[in-house]
C-alpha cells in the first residue's frame, strides 16, 4: 500500500490542474501582500489587519483551489484509468485501496497547506505582520480540517456509486454552504428554535465554526475535544461507510 501512495502522490506533482492551481494561491497570496505594503486599509486595523483579512480570505478559495485537484487526481483519475481495478488484480484489498487513497488525499492536503502557510509567514515577515501569523495559522489548519471533512463526505457517494464526479459535486455543493442554509432555515422552525436545538452545530460547518470560535477565545481543552469529535463523525466514519459500500460493488475489468 506504501508503494501505490507514493507512486500516485508522485503522479499528482506532475498534474498541470494541480500546479496550476497552487500558482493561483501564489498569486493571491502575492496581492494579499502588495495591496498590504501599498495601500492598508485602516477600517481593518492597518497593516497586520489588512494582511489577515485579506489572507484569511483568501483561505476560503483553498476549497476549490487545492481540494479539487486533489480530488480530481486521486478519485477521478482513478475510475478513467482504472488504475483500481489493476491494484485490485494484484492482490491489494478493497479497503487496503480505499485507505490508500484517503491516506493520498490527507498528505496532499497537509502538503498543500504547509507551502501556503510557509509562504504566509514569508510574506507577513515582509510587509510587518509576523504578530498575525498565528491566529491566520489556526485558520488555514480549521480551512483544511473542514476540506478532509467534505472529502471524506463525498467518498462515500465516490465508492458508493462508482461515479467520481458525482462525488465531486457533493464536495462542491457542501463547500457553497448549500447544505448548511437548509439546515439553517430547519433550525428556525418554531419548534426546534423554541427548544434550543440547532442542527447546524452538528454540521459540518457549524462544527468548524464552534471549533474556531473556541480556538479564539483561548479553550485549548474544548478545541481538541471538538476537533477529535469532528474527525471521529466527518473523517473516521465515511471512510469506515465507503469501505462497506465499496465490498458489495461490482467493478467492471
Amino acid at each position: 500500500m506504501r508503494n501505490c501512495i507514493t507512486t500516485d502522490i508522485l503522479r499528482a506533482y506532475r498534474k498541470k490542474g494541480l500546479l496550476i492551481c497552487m500558482g493561483v494561491v501564489i498569486l493571491l497570496l502575492t496581492l494579499a501582500l502588495v495591496i498590504t505594503m501599498v495601500h492598508p486599509f485602516k477600517s481593518m486595523g492597518g497593516t497586520s489587519g489588512t494582511f489577515k483579512s485579506l489572507t484569511s480570505a483568501f483561505y476560503d478559495f483553498n476549497a476549490f483551489l487545492v481540494a479539487i485537484p486533489v480530488f480530481s487526481t486521486v478519485y477521478s483519475d482513478d475510475f478513467k484509468s482504472r488504475s483500481m481495478q489493476t491494484a485490485l488484480g494484484f492482490g491489494i484489498s478493497r479497503n487496503k485501496m480505499i485507505l490508500a487513497r484517503f491516506f493520498e488525499c490527507l498528505i496532499l492536503l497537509i502538503e498543500c497547506h504547509v507551502f501556503i502557510m510557509l509562504l504566509t509567514f514569508l510574506y507577513a515577515t515582509i510587509c510587518g505582520a509576523s504578530g498575525v501569523m498565528a491566529g491566520l495559522t489556526g485558520y488555514l489548519w480549521i480551512v483544511a480540517l473542514k476540506i478532509l471533512g467534505f472529502l471524506c463526505l463525498a467518498m462515500i457517494l465516490v465508492y458508493g456509486t462508482q461515479k467520481p464526479t458525482l462525488g465531486l459535486v457533493l464536495f462542491i455543493l457542501l463547500n457553497a454552504d448549500l447544505f448548511a442554509f437548509i439546515v439553517e432555515l430547519i433550525d428556525m422552525i418554531p419548534f426546534l428554535k423554541d427548544n434550543d436545538i440547532k442542527l447546524h452545530n452538528v454540521f459540518p460547518s457549524g462544527m468548524i465554526m464552534n471549533i474556531d470560535d473556541a480556538a479564539h477565545a483561548g479553550k485549548i481543552g474544548e478545541t481538541i475535544a471538538r476537533i477529535i469529535l469532528f474527525i471521529a463523525v466527518y473523517v473516521v466514519v465515511p471512510v469506515i461507510i465507503s469501505m462497506r459500500l465499496f465490498r458489495k460493488k461490482e467493478l467492471d475489468f
